[in-house]
C-alpha cells in the first residue's frame, strides 16, 4: 500500500471520529435541552402542590403557648357569645377566613364508604388519631361521653367521625375490641385525608357546622366532657 493510501485512510478515519464527537456532544445538548422544560415543569407542580398543602392548613390561626385562642372577630362575628366563650376556653383555633370542610371519600370498619358530605346538615366532630397515640387514646372516653349527652337531646344530628391514620382494619378492631366506642370509625390508610386538612399532629379535630364550614380545629388532646364542650356543640346545633 503507497504512502497517499494510508494517508486517505488515516485522514477519513480522523473526519469520521470529530464528526462522531460532534454529533454527540449536540445529541446531548438537545436532550438536555429537551429534559430542561419536563423538569421544571415537575417542580412547578411540586411547588403548588406545597403551596395548596400550606394554605390549607395555615388558614387556620395557631395560638401562642401563652395566650388562648379568642375566636376572629372578623370572621366568626356572628357566633353567640356561648360560642365564642367554650372556644376560647377549649383553645380551640379559629380559620382567618371563612373554610369549608374538605370533602372526602373513605371506608369504614365494615368496608362501606363514607363521605364526609353525607354529613351534611349535621354537627360533624372529625377526629384524626391513630391506636398507637396515646393522647388519642386518653380523650376518646370524654369523646364518648359527649356523644352521649348530645345525641339523647338532638340524636344523630350530632356525629363524631374518627379517622385512622395510616393504619389496617383489622389493628383497628383488633384495638377497639373490648372499649365501649360506639362513634363512627373510618380508615385513612395512605394518609390522604390527614394530608389534605394538614394535619401535623396527632389527635387533632376539626369542628364542622352544619353548612360544611369549619368551626376551628383543636391540636392536642382535650376533656371533651366538660361543660364548655357541651355547650359549644349544644349551641351550634342549635343554629
Amino acid at each position: 500500500m503507497s504512502k497517499r493510501a494510508v494517508w486517505i485512510i488515516l485522514f477519513a478515519s480522523v473526519l469520521a471520529i470529530w464528526q462522531f464527537s460532534g454529533c454527540s456532544k449536540k445529541s446531548n445538548k438537545d436532550q438536555a435541552k429537551a429534559a430542561a422544560p419536563a423538569s421544571a415543569s415537575a417542580s412547578e407542580i411540586t411547588k403548588t402542590s406545597a403551596n395548596t398543602q400550606t394554605s390549607s392548613s395555615e388558614a387556620i390561626a395557631s395560638p401562642k403557648k401563652s395566650e388562648k385562642t379568642s375566636p376572629d372577630e372578623s370572621t366568626i362575628n356572628n357566633l353567640s357569645d356561648v360560642i365564642k366563650r367554650s372556644m376560647a376556653e377549649l383553645q380551640i383555633q379559629t380559620p382567618t377566613q371563612k373554610l369549608e370542610a374538605m370533602d372526602f371519600a373513605v371506608t369504614d370498619l365494615e368496608g362501606s364508604p363514607v363521605k364526609l358530605s353525607d354529613y351534611r346538615g349535621k354537627v360533624v366532630f372529625l377526629n384524626f388519631w391513630a391506636t398507637w397515640c396515646p393522647w388519642c387514646v386518653k380523650e376518646m372516653p370524654s369523646m364518648e361521653t359527649l356523644m352521649i349527652n348530645l345525641q339523647k337531646k338532638y340524636g344523630d344530628q350530632f356525629v363524631i367521625l374518627a379517622v385512622d391514620a395510616g393504619e389496617s382494619v383489622s389493628q383497628v378492631k383488633k384495638w377497639l375490641k373490648g372499649k365501649d366506642l360506639n362513634f363512627h370509625f373510618v380508615l385513612d390508610p395512605k394518609g390522604q385525608v390527614n394530608g389534605m386538612y394538614g394535619v401535623r399532629g396527632l389527635p387533632s379535630t376539626y369542628i364542622v357546622k352544619k353548612n360544611g364550614e369549619i368551626l376551628g380545629r383543636a391540636v392536642g388532646a382535650r376533656d371533651w366532657s366538660t361543660e364548655a364542650a357541651h355547650n359549644l356543640f349544644e349551641a351550634l346545633l342549635k343554629e
